[in-house]
């Protein structure tokens, strides 16, 4: 992203340092974005008695959004008028993915679809999928970029634009038959899952019909392919649909550049982790701990017991915490002695 300050006086050092960690975290924001097709600028002033004062212009392709704060510490001005431009941003995202989804889709759903879903179902249903777009095609991408981790899928063989077009189609003609116990936007995540699953499936029988024809093709080295995979899973985890670190572990500090270097290998590392995990504790951990779902919920999305969701949880819980630990990036606590716990 270009960005530019512009001043008729000399912001301090702590002012400027604000201003450039929320830059940084509005880049993660727009990450999907082209560098550049936006472009920030921020204007400082002062009034007469002191009060700073910013003003924020952001323009993705031919939108501008604006912001503009003010308070007697340039950090709480910086802050308010970032938080503002951050949630615009956010909307038009939302506004240019919906537009785009139904740019694309429109034709096969009106082709499929016309005739056997009454307008009201129809309406009705294409609202749902409105609200809940973002999320699905967060979900889908997370569950694409796992499969590849574990080679059931390679690049190219999965787009996450097919998998929510399905499922886009399937909630239209099964809306009036859709799950009750299910809310619409889990019954969402549930038709993914299946898609995903039945899909991999497909692939992998069609793989297996023609490995005879590839068994004399030239393969990637072991350690060439190993090293590519964290750069291609990480970079289909786009920035701002990716597991955040602060999912996992609570930090509420905005990172210096050196700082957001170490948390995306970290977020690499979570990702090729949570990937070695079996399949039923990774879907319950993210329903769960990522997606923000119940116990239940989660069970019912994933048509499984909910002690066994809970164990699953706790299981995945407990392995992400341990490889975590072994790789330094968060301390162990250490347990009280027997004499302490008497102690107290």
């Amino acid at each position: 992203m270009k960005h530019q300050i512009e001043s008729f006086f000399e912001p301090d050092i702590v002012w400027l340092g604000e201003i450039n960690r929320q830059t940084l975290q509005l880049e993660r924001e727009a990450g999907v974005l082209p560098p550049q097709a936006t472009h920030l600028r921020c204007d400082l002033y002062r009034d007469e008695e002191g009060c700073a004062g910013i003003s924020l212009s952001l323009r993705v392709g031919e939108t501008e959004l604006r912001s503009r704060a003010e308070d007697s510490s340039p950090v709480a001005a910086t802050r308010l008028a970032f938080e503002d431009l951050s949630r615009q941003l956010s909307a038009y995202l939302e506004d240019q993915r919906r537009k785009g989804f139904w740019s694309r889709t429109s034709r096969n759903l009106g082709v499929q679809a016309n005739g056997r879903i009454s307008p009201a179902t129809r309406r009705e249903a294409i609202e749902g999928i409105n609200r809940y777009l973002s999320t699905l095609f967060n979900f889908v991408r997370r569950e694409i970029a796992y499969r590849q981790a574990v080679r059931d899928l390679v690049a190219g063989d999965l787009s996450a634009e097919e998998v929510v077009d399905e499922v886009a189609l399937t909630a239209l003609e099964q809306f009036d038959a859709r799950p009750r116990e299910l809310d619409f936007s889990h019954w969402l995540l549930q038709l993914a899952l299946d898609v995903i699953e039945r899909r991999v499936g497909e692939i992998k029988e069609e793989r297996e019909s023609l490995l005879h024809v590839e068994e004399d093709a030239l393969e990637t080295p072991p350690e060439e392919e190993v090293a590519h995979e964290g750069d291609e899973i990480f970079e289909f985890y786009q920035p701002d649909e990716d597991l955040r670190l602060e999912d996992l572990i609570r930090d509420e500090r905005v990172p210096t550049p050196e700082e957001a270097l170490a948390q995306r290998e970290l977020q690499q590392y979570i990702v090729r982790t949570l990937a070695r995990l079996p399949r039923r504790w990774r879907e319950a951990f993210v329903l769960y701990s990522v997606e923000g779902l119940t116990l239940e919920e989660a069970a019912r999305v994933t048509r499984r017991p909910v002690d066994d969701v809970r164990r699953a949880v706790e299981l995945a819980r407990e392995y992400l915490r341990e490889c975590l630990v072994e790789a330094g990036a968060i301390r162990e606590s250490r347990r009280p002695s027997q004499e302490e716990v008497r102690a107290r």
